[in-house]
């Protein structure tokens, strides 16, 4: 079976730049099913087709939306003026400009805890002025990313964070939501790893080895940062 290709961060963003793009597409037809690795939100404002992924297939309409973590693959199938909106982002701003959004628990569902425990992507839907308050945001990411003004890089992650915060009101809130996590030290490290080599199966018995601890342990772990 011919391997699936794969969007690069390093393709898609500028390397002047901070790891931030928007971008819509009216599709027709279908796609090339791929992965990334970056993260990705999707947006749906119009038209009508499915998306396909590992869990399964389903029929779109304006107000879904989707959340893939790097390395989860998916495409769209018998499209007919389906309206898309992306905003993409590296992951390493999760370890820099945007680690503190991560203790406060919506976030975290969002981010981490809902697509580990997915398969890599969370689907939602919008209500419509969430929906509209997002597409703007992204029109507005969308109008820096040409930019040579070094400020607009900090306007973008201003964007990127308000975009977040947005999608995370519409996502079912995290388990234990009332109390704000830390990942484990392990949990990080192995995230990372699982970031920089998306393409690689990563196993438990090979995350265990490359963590050097117990499987059971590990899963106990996993449970703990995902609500699994």
């Amino acid at each position: 079976m011919a391997r699936r290709p794969r969007y690069t961060g390093r393709a898609l963003f500028s390397a002047r730049h901070l790891p931030i793009t928007a971008s819509v597409h009216q599709v027709t037809g279908d796609l090339v099913p791929h992965d990334h690795d970056f993260v990705e939100a999707v947006l749906i404002l119009g038209g009508s087709g499915t998306h396909r992924t590992a869990r399964g297939v389903q029929s779109l309409q304006a107000g879904d939306a989707f959340l893939l973590r790097p390395g989860a693959w998916h495409t769209f199938e018998n499209c007919q003026d389906l309206v898309v909106y992306n905003g993409c982002f590296g992951v390493g701003l999760l370890r820099r400009e945007l680690a503190g959004l991560l203790t406060e628990p919506t976030i975290h569902h969002l981010l981490v805890a809902g697509p580990l425990a997915a398969g890599g992507i969370m689907d939602f839907r919008l209500e419509q002025e969430i929906l509209t308050a997002s597409q703007t945001r992204l029109e507005a990411i969308r109008a820096l990313s040409e930019s040579n003004d070094p400020l607009d890089g900090f306007e973008k992650i201003g964007l990127l964070i308000q975009f977040l915060a947005g999608l995370a009101r519409a996502v079912a809130p995290a388990p234990e939501a009332a109390e704000s996590r830390t990942l484990h030290p392990a949990i990080q490290a192995l995230l990372a790893r699982i970031e920089a080599d998306p393409a690689r199966e990563w196993s438990l018995p090979r995350l265990a080895d490359t963590a050097n601890l117990e499987k059971s342990y590990l899963a106990r772990l996993f449970k703990a940062a995902t609500g699994l």
